[in-house]
């Protein structure tokens, strides 16, 4: 550390940490390329079909969502938390990382030699919109425990304590903390790349490179057990809060059936949310032990770096069959969508 403070100033190693940094993003997405043409080129059938499907099951219950909350009252702090998880959802249902690199396969000769202006606008269109969709579908783990924690300690002061501006507020404010974390998740993700920066010259102390294998180390532990951590503190809090409640269940509320609509709600999302904070930790140990190219832990890997994004779809769907067709109220406006005027009429006056 002093031979390097000697040596060097603190420009210099500002220099020298954009420097890694910009290496980093270029290698990154090389990586990146290679592992998805080495998954397509072997399993392309089975990953293409099963994660179009699943996009599309995705996108048509999320349109279905945002029908439902059209006719519904937006002015619910909930629904609007609900509406924000469906928004997220959509988006990160047309991402489309597996389009950039479709569009890349189609047109490589194009891409690569800079031919067609109009390839890579639209190559530079579905990469904003991957990113986007990213950072805005990573807002559901929290906000699904936000919501559901709330729900569940305090079910009777749950109207005054989430008005409808906290709930914006709380929407708003996840997005910001999400995005940087992503962003940062994003930048540091290259972790197996360290030797070929070595090999490179980049690191030419063995102090910097411990120092920048350290650091990388450090923060994509702390970044890969942060969603996970989120997830299972939510899950004690109500766990516990259930448990306390049964005691006092007339007491707290006079409903039974909301009560279990919501423990039934509650215990679904938290366990798709935790599954895929599982898979997508799982992946990443996979990758920070590093594997080679014909390894099983590569093909391990690649497959559960396609199923974690696979879990948000399936997270849409599932929101849309818990809350919609598993909530009375939004199942009545589901149901009225398709009645005509004059059979919602007769239904009305044969119930009152």
């Amino acid at each position: 550390m002093e031979a390097f403070i000697i040596n060097g100033t603190i420009s210099d190693f500002l220099k020298f940490d954009l420097r890694i940094l910009f290496q980093f993003l270029q290698m990154r997405q090389t990586l990146i390329e290679d592992t998805y043409l080495a998954l397509w080129s072997s399993i392309f059938e089975k990953v293409f079909i099963v994660g179009m499907v699943a996009k599309c099951f995705g996108l048509l219950s999320s349109i279905f969502s945002f029908l439902i909350f059209y006719h519904s009252d937006l002015r619910s702090p909930s629904n609007i938390l609900i509406l924000t998880l469906t928004v997220g959802e959509c988006m990160y249902t047309l991402r489309g990382n597996d389009m950039v690199i479709l569009v890349k396969m189609i047109t490589k000769d194009n891409w690569l030699l800079h031919t067609s202006e109009s390839v890579d606008m639209a190559i530079m269109a579905v990469t904003v919109l991957e990113n986007v969709g990213m950072y805005a579908s990573a807002t559901i783990i929290v906000l699904i425990t936000v919501d559901r924690c709330i729900a569940v300690l305090l079910p009777l002061r749950y109207s005054s304590i989430v008005t409808t501006r906290r709930a914006w507020i709380c929407s708003l404010s996840a997005l910001l903390m999400w995005a940087p974390w992503q962003l940062f998740l994003r930048i540091t993700t290259a972790y197996c790349l360290i030797e070929k920066f070595k090999q490179a010259g980049f690191c030419s102390t063995d102090f910097m490179m411990e120092l920048q294998t350290t650091a990388i180390i450090a923060s994509e532990s702390f970044m890969a057990c942060l969603p996970v951590l989120i997830v299972l503190i939510g899950c004690t809090i109500i766990g516990t809060r259930i448990t306390l409640s049964q005691r006092r269940r007339v007491k707290l509320i006079a409903n039974s059936v909301d009560r279990k609509s919501n423990l039934r709600t509650t215990k679904l999302l938290l366990s798709i949310s935790l599954a895929f904070a599982i898979v997508y930790g799982y992946s990443f140990v996979i990758m920070m032990l590093g594997f080679d190219e014909l390894s099983i832990d590569y093909w391990m890997y690649t497959a559960l770096d396609s199923s974690r994004y696979i879990f948000i779809d399936i997270n849409s769907a599932c929101n849309f069959l818990v809350y919609v067709l598993g909530n009375g109220k939004f199942k009545r406006t589901f149901i009225n969508m398709f009645t005509p005027l004059r059979r919602r009429r007769q239904l009305w006056t044969f119930q009152h």
